[in-house]
């Protein structure tokens, strides 16, 4: 068995735990030259939030930009969303959306989190940012940054 077969051997045990939490995962892993996907994955990026990462990302001519969301520890609720830019993905723990041109990238832990989220950006007199709308979260603190689980 090739060290790949036996990495996804390993995360298909991992995976039986997302799914016992009835969370959705996309994995496509080529194994022997068969591209078998496991679960999927996804979250909606609203055009005010494209259009807004669009301005902010970083201009680099030979090396592909993408936005990592993810989640961390803290916050009110114990949770808090994340976003940052990066040069470069793990191919082997992070998730590949394409949403209008950009390439976002989030960690399998984090994906748990964030299925089926929204993400928007709201510009008003009260303050400007990105938002999430998180149908996994049990509440969310005043602020809209962070939630718990």
């Amino acid at each position: 068995m090739t060290k790949l077969c036996s990495f996804v051997r390993d995360i298909r045990i991992s995976l039986r735990h997302h799914t016992q939490c009835r969370k959705k995962i996309n994995l496509n892993i080529n194994c022997n030259n068969r591209n078998t996907v496991i679960h999927t994955f996804d979250v909606a990026v609203t055009e005010k939030a494209i259009e807004k990462v669009k301005t902010l990302m970083p201009k680099e001519n030979d090396k592909p930009v993408f936005l990592r969301v993810y989640v961390a520890g803290g916050g009110c609720g114990g949770f808090k969303y994340g976003l940052s830019f990066e040069n470069k993905a793990d191919m082997l723990n992070d998730f590949k959306l394409e949403k209008a041109g950009i390439s976002i990238i989030v960690d399998r832990e984090s994906a748990a989190y964030l299925e089926g989220t929204e993400i928007d950006y709201v510009d008003s007199l009260e303050g400007s940012g990105f938002t999430f709308i998180n149908p996994n979260a049990k509440s969310t603190c005043s602020c809209g940054q962070s939630f718990t689980a």
